[in-house]
């Protein structure tokens, strides 16, 4: 097989360097050449596998230098030749190069001054020229999968130019997302206050009855679960179910019970229900009681409506009172769909929110006093089973451990349809609140 131009460069090199082993050595290696002379231990391809490893250690070197910035103390000849390989990229360690890829190569293209160093840290300088010759003309010839030359690929990117792609840590980042999961299942518990927005206000006057300043908000609680998608690294959906609860405080109702707690009222001989004489008016429906023991008076307007099978006047001065005002309470299952928007990266990430719900009525409590654990006392007439509303927020989302995560989220929301149905009160009454929903998540 005839010996290709660079092997017999590199033969040349090695037999021009001067060496004086000891003579130690010498002898050992008579002894040892004498004892194997009878086996051919080695092939004859095993020396040429050798050269060939040797010449793709060489080319390896070149490919990695032709595409650094020279500098003018590299053009000049100032800076060693070892300087001019800084470590691998980490885009392209552990590539392997097919062996015989210098075989297709022009011995005539290659300078022939340029020397070819057994130790790298010789303190020869290689001018930039004679290292960007033979680096042209090695790459014009070399083909990997995944790896470009100049001549192969007009897009095609120095070492130099690598430096402006995404850093680690932003790649640590975006591998740590990834690894929290893009589906999160959550659950919260959230403290609410409540309140409602009257509009029409025109026929609340009508009604010669000061809604706004007789009625107040409560303070209740929600609680739920919910399922977060991430769409991509800054945009998620959410959605899951939700139980709330809303309503308002009536004011300046009196009640009144006997003296000895003997029910007032009795029920009706032929349907054996017990039918109160009383209905109160507010701004969220008409409250009707199915508890027999109290009696209720207005001292601020007309809000309570009583038929004329009440009781007599002696009776009533002489019951004694037992609370001031009614407590309206509306118990709902939610069902939100809400987009999240990360506007602050980091550690701690702060997301805003914003969407739609729809709200199915449960039930509905009224109780007297403002202790809404008590026993209820009626219920609201005329609310709407199906209702919407929309909502806003924030949500600032901190990781624990793994991938759970806390969730601190300041949400408000209104409805978008009046609580009562057409035609069963005047006025419309929007119930809206806020809130802030703590709890956590599992990301998958």
């Amino acid at each position: 097989m005839e010996k290709h131009y660079i092997d017999k460069r590199i033969y040349e090199e090695l037999n021009e360097l001067d060496a004086n082993p000891p003579v130690e050595a010498w002898l050992n290696i008579s002894e040892e050449l004498q004892r194997r002379r009878r086996k051919r231990a080695l092939p004859a391809f095993l020396g040429i596998a050798a050269s060939l490893a040797a010449l793709v250690a060489i080319a390896v070197s070149v490919w990695f230098a032709t595409d650094l910035p020279v500098s003018e103390d590299i053009a000049s000849g100032s800076q060693p030749a070892a300087d001019l390989l800084p470590p691998i990229e980490p885009q392209l360690q552990g590539v392997q190069l097919p062996t015989g890829i210098l075989a297709q190569s022009d011995p005539a293209a290659i300078p022939a001054e340029l020397p070819l160093y057994a130790d790298p840290t010789a303190p020869e300088r290689v001018p930039a020229a004679r290292l960007h010759a033979i680096a042209g003309h090695l790459t014009r010839n070399l083909s990997l999968p995944g790896i470009h030359t100049r001549g192969q690929d007009p897009g095609y990117e120095s070492l130099a130019h690598m430096h402006h792609a995404p850093s680690i840590q932003d790649h640590n980042e975006k591998m740590s997302r990834e690894s929290q999961g893009r589906l999160r299942l959550g659950a919260h518990f959230a403290p609410q206050q409540n309140h409602r927005l009257l509009a029409r206000n025109s026929d609340f006057v009508t009604s010669s009855i000061p809604f706004e300043s007789l009625e107040e908000g409560i303070l209740t609680y929600s609680a739920g679960f919910n399922l977060t998608y991430a769409i991509s690294q800054s945009l998620s959906i959410q959605t899951g179910l939700n139980y709330i609860n809303t309503g308002q405080f009536v004011s300046d109702i009196h009640a009144y019970k006997h003296p000895g707690d003997i029910p007032l009222f009795e029920a009706d001989r032929n349907s054996g229900l017990l039918v109160h004489p009383q209905t109160i008016l507010t701004s969220q429906g008409s409250i009707r009681f199915h508890d027999p023991y109290h009696y209720f008076a207005d001292v601020q307007s007309h809000r309570v409506i009583t038929n004329k099978q009440s009781m007599d006047v002696g009776d009533i001065k002489s019951l004694r009172q037992t609370n001031t005002g009614l407590t309206q309470v509306f118990q709902f299952v939610e069902l939100p769909v809400a987009f999240r928007y990360e506007v602050v990266g980091g550690f701690a990430s702060l997301h805003v929110k914003g969407g739609l719900s729809v709200n199915y009525l449960l039930g509905n409590d009224v109780y007297a006093g403002t202790n809404i654990f008590q026993s209820s006392i009626g219920e609201t007439y005329g609310v709407r089973k199906l209702n919407f509303a929309a909502m806003g927020g924030f949500s600032l989302d901190i990781p624990l451990a793994g991938n759970l995560r806390l969730h601190l989220e300041p949400t408000a929301q209104i409805f978008l349809n009046p609580i009562l149905q057409e035609g069963m009160m005047m006025g419309h009454a929007y119930p809206y609140n806020y809130s802030l929903q703590t709890g956590i998540s599992y990301g998958f």
